[in-house]
């Protein structure tokens, strides 16, 4: 009988043991990174810039940086195919396009469920960004402004679904 209660206590206390680290590795867990998929009918694009396909990878997105790929179909039906990488919050880093760089960006999360950004294309365009996560952190809804460096400034709004 003691042996058994033994490897009852024992049970049991590896099973609370998985419990706890099974939680506390939920609430660790960073809610932006995963895969993120443009749902085009709930974003708005300026006419005739519609994307056909976007996929976003989000690899990092904290206080060491913010990582991700971009990949996706645009309006004309070209492929899209984007990177991002910055060392550290707010940080300034390149965005890649084909291997070229095409322009720079920076992110700050500014709480669990808030990043702003701002960056420039090499074309002079100017863009600021404040994407939020809804309470279930299934979708994510960037609202971006757009000052280009000729013509009329615009808005635009991408929601993705996880």
């Amino acid at each position: 009988m003691r042996k058994f209660s033994v490897i009852l206590f024992v049970l049991c206390a590896l099973g609370l043991l998985s419990a706890q680290t099974a939680t506390r590795k939920a609430k660790t867990s960073n809610p932006w990174i995963g895969t993120w998929k443009l749902d085009v009918s709930q974003s708005k694009f300026p006419e005739g810039q519609t994307p056909k396909s976007e996929t976003l990878h989000i690899t990092a997105a904290g206080k060491n940086g913010t990582a991700y790929t971009f990949r996706g179909v645009d309006a004309k039906g070209k492929p899209i195919n984007e990177r991002y990488h910055s060392a550290g919050n707010g940080k300034e880093g390149s965005m890649m396009v084909g291997g070229k760089a095409a322009g720079k960006a920076s992110y700050t999360l500014q709480d669990d469920n808030t990043v702003t950004g701002e960056g420039e294309s090499p074309d002079g365009t100017k863009w600021t960004m404040k994407a939020s996560l809804s309470d279930d952190h299934k979708t994510m809804t960037s609202d971006f402004h757009f000052t280009p460096a000729q013509g009329s400034e615009y808005d635009q709004t991408e929601v993705y679904k996880k």
